[in-house]
């Protein structure tokens, strides 16, 4: 038998166990002593409770850890419903939100909302190792995981997949389906209780169910979630009940833009443009300007693109000047990051553009600023893919542009040769299967392009980084059919 007499201050605890031979070998015994010696460390990290709720205020400086609970291992699905059902976090705006070790591995103390072990803590390492190109936006949507333990789940879950990807892998894996199931169940269990349906939790969740059917390219079950996260922001309010929830606001933005480019649709958010602010403009905007000038007057553009459809390009223009002035920084300093190291760059900088392209699309008024918007849209999935984005699916731009050109129309118009060459060559950097790269070859020729022509493409919207290697493919393809025929 074994009895515990608790002291009034707390200090020593007295364990008697009868007979006394046996508490050496008690497993009981062995885990009241280390429930006693750890009570202390867990009083000390156990939110503090204002009125009965869990207060749990960001602070600065300590990144992922300011939006956790502190969760004890044992007796852990009732103090996850628990933490689900009284929780209410407020997502500030992360510009640190993930403190590492010194050698750069995940700290194993740091609180989360679930259970996380050594194949948990090796999946959040992949998230923030920057040799695996899976940082692009993660200070916005890697919060949504630290506040509630379905999103986590699927931030878990997401990163196998990515892992799995980067193996060769396209299939949902084990571990990807093990996490998915734990968020439904969560997510199932909790629709039930209006107080926290339409909670940041919930909110937070949905938003990674939308992103793990993007990455398995699955649009009908995308379209379900996405459905489901618009009634739910509905019984809160609508769109308004998030704009000054950066964490929440830029996800939504983020990922709807992604299935979006897809599927080349309109998303049904605006870009929340508060928080768009590109930190290279001032340096770059005159000379990308300069850039747009140059190709607007040396291939007329003018005179067949509308005023908005130019705008767009202009912004085009400048991107193209910031990522071609700051790769050229890094270059002569092989540990300098600047583009690779800017995890933001294409939220930031990259997708205005892309929103606008792709809400444009209902506003086209003929098959030559298709053109060019199509041109646009598979530069800017280049630049997505640079920047560590994935995955990013093309297939719908290159079809859209072969119905285009596959017709008579204006779009073989003479003045439009130079617009028609770089969005074919786009089109053939961009394209992932065979058949898109013979078509891409088998038009070229039809347009009886000169081998000179090709420098003008270089002169518009054009970074070598970006579209040199697959331009050199579209060449000795070309090569390889003519000294076949």
């Amino acid at each position: 038998m074994i009895t515990n007499t608790q002291p009034e201050d707390g200090k020593y605890a007295f364990i008697t166990s009868t007979p006394f031979y046996s508490a050496k070998g008690k497993q009981e015994t062995k885990t009241l002593v280390r429930k006693h010696v750890m009570r202390p460390f867990m009083k000390r990290n156990r939110p503090k409770r204002a009125n009965g709720v869990k207060n749990i205020a960001p602070r600065p400086f300590v990144g992922a850890s300011a939006l956790q609970i502190s969760i004890p291992q044992t007796n852990r699905e009732g103090v996850e419903a628990e933490a689900e059902l009284e929780s209410k976090f407020l997502m500030g705006l992360q510009t640190n939100s993930m403190v590492l070790l010194g050698n750069g591995r995940v700290n194993p103390f740091q609180a989360w909302p679930v259970k996380m072990d050594t194949k948990e803590h090796e999946l959040v390492h992949h998230i923030w190792d920057p040799s695996q190109c899976f940082q692009p936006f993660r200070d916005f949507w890697f919060p949504l995981g630290t506040n509630d333990s379905a999103a986590m789940h699927l931030v878990l879950s997401n990163a196998a997949l990515h892992l799995n990807a980067l193996r060769g892998n396209l299939d949902e894996g084990r571990d990807s389906m093990m996490y998915h199931h734990s968020a439904v169940r969560s997510v199932n269990r909790r629709l039930a209780n209006f107080a926290v349906e339409h909670s940041d939790g919930i909110i937070g969740a949905i938003l990674g169910f939308m992103c793990h059917e993007q990455i398995l390219s699955s649009a009908e079950t995308w379209k379900i979630h996405q459905a489901g996260f618009y009634k739910i922001l509905a019984l809160r309010g609508g769109l308004s009940s998030i704009e000054n929830i950066p964490a929440l606001r830029l996800s939504l933005f983020w990922i709807e833009h992604n299935m979006s480019s897809d599927l080349d649709i309109m998303p049904l958010s605006p870009p929340p443009v508060q928080y768009l602010t590109n930190p290279y403009l001032p340096k770059y905007q005159a000379d990308g300007e300069a850039h747009f000038v140059n190709i607007r007057e040396h291939f007329d553009i003018s005179s067949f693109l509308s005023v908005e459809i130019l705008d767009i390009m202009k912004q085009l223009s400048i991107l193209t000047v910031t990522i071609t002035r700051e790769n050229e920084k890094r270059k002569p300093m092989k540990d300098a990051q600047f583009l690779w190291g800017d995890q933001n760059f294409a939220g930031l900088c990259v997708y205005p553009i892309l929103s606008r392209l792709l809400t444009i699309q209902k506003e086209i008024k003929h098959e030559i600023e298709e053109l060019c918007r199509i041109g646009g849209l598979l530069f800017i999935a280049q630049a997505r893919r640079w920047f560590g984005v994935g995955p990013v699916l093309t297939n719908a731009f290159i079809k859209k542009l072969r119905q285009l050109l596959e017709s008579d129309g204006e779009v073989w118009n003479e003045k439009v040769k130079s617009l028609r060459l770089w969005t074919l060559i786009m089109a053939g950097c961009a394209a992932t299967t065979e058949d898109e790269k013979a078509w891409i070859v088998e038009t070229l020729k039809r347009g009886f392009f000169a081998w000179s022509d090709l420098e003008n493409v270089e002169k518009m919207w054009w970074v070598d980084e970006l579209f040199r290697v697959g331009l050199a493919n579209i060449e000795e393809a070309i090569h390889s059919l003519q000294e076949f025929k």
